[in-house]
């Protein structure tokens, strides 16, 4: 009797093409100890484990994912008491017999017939495996992946593919996930309510339209510093109209950062403020539009 390198062949040539790295592994480890005349065998788990890299659990799993697929390589020693086929018991040793694969060449035929589920495919879906292949190899100089793919390339990626991130593609999502935003009437009122002050003030470097990073601070301030919509407009017209701040506060992102500040200088000073010239238009809720230039330096405002 002669061992092994046909076997080894016939697996690698003509084993369905949907099994996993770790099934096709089994079989290729059963075939090179195989009898080429029976086409039986007997290695022990611990020959299995060395020579598939595999842990005995996963080792059985693999075995029952084959037996789903068609390809029963465990003999039964027995049956249990539901009739159930047994393969393994105390101090007996488990036999193997690799199973006849159909040739893949035009035309061929074998023994398990043209009907038969090892004939070139599967009777279970690839998405019904319960377990990730990829975990079931130990670091080696050459994975059985590696190996797999040498002798017949898959048309699928490996399984332990990985694609590199594509820095340009992702500003790209969120751009597009930004764009999706609903548009929000506080936000837009606030955010214009800005860009109003910087047109009366002349200020050059105004931004033509409502940018998303002012929608983004903006947002914030509503949302995250709960402040309310009125109240955060009363502390900007009064900040437009303060001898300082107006000259040196010319966006929302920044009006969020010095909010505090901003907020504890006007009270007092803003909104309700008594002596105010008749006919003044009065935050919240003021277009700076109708603002007087002598406006700027009411006594009540700095």
């Amino acid at each position: 009797m002669t061992v092994g390198i046909r076997l080894v062949a016939e697996v690698l040539d003509n084993a369905p093409m949907d099994l996993t790295p770790a099934e096709r592994l089994m079989l290729v480890a059963l075939a090179e100890d195989a009898r080429d005349e029976t086409r039986v065998c007997w290695p022990g788990m611990d020959k299995l484990v060395r020579r598939t890299g595999l842990q005995p659990d996963s080792i059985r799993r693999v075995f029952q994912r084959l037996a789903k697929r068609g390809l029963e390589v465990r003999v039964p020693i027995g049956k249990d008491k539901q009739g159930r086929p047994i393969f393994a018991r105390e101090h007996v040793q488990t036999n193997y017999r690799l199973p006849v694969l159909m040739r893949r060449d035009e035309g061929a035929t074998s023994e398990a017939g043209p009907e038969s589920p090892l004939s070139g495919g599967t009777t279970v879906p690839p998405q019904s495996r319960d377990e990730n292949p990829a975990t079931l190899f130990e670091a080696g100089p050459q994975s059985p992946p590696e190996a797999g793919r040498e002798s017949r390339p898959s048309p699928q990626p490996p399984h332990s593919f990985r694609e590199e991130p594509n820095p340009s593609r992702s500003r790209s999502r969120k751009k597009a996930a930004s764009a999706e935003e609903p548009t929000r009437i506080d936000v837009e009122q606030l955010c214009n309510r800005m860009i109003s002050w910087l047109e009366v003030k002349d200020y050059r470097k105004r931004p033509k339209a409502v940018t998303d990073a002012w929608r983004k601070e903006a947002r914030l301030l509503l949302d995250e510093d709960k402040v309310d919509l009125s109240e955060a407009l009363d502390v900007l017209d009064w900040s437009q109209r303060d001898h300082f701040w107006k000259t040196v506060l010319h966006s929302i992102p920044k009006f969020r950062n010095k909010f505090a500040d901003l907020e504890v200088k006007s009270r007092g000073l803003r909104g309700g403020a008594p002596a105010r010239t008749p006919g003044r238009t009065q935050a919240p809720g003021a277009d700076p539009r109708n603002y007087r230039d002598e406006e700027f330096h009411v006594d009540n405002f700095g």
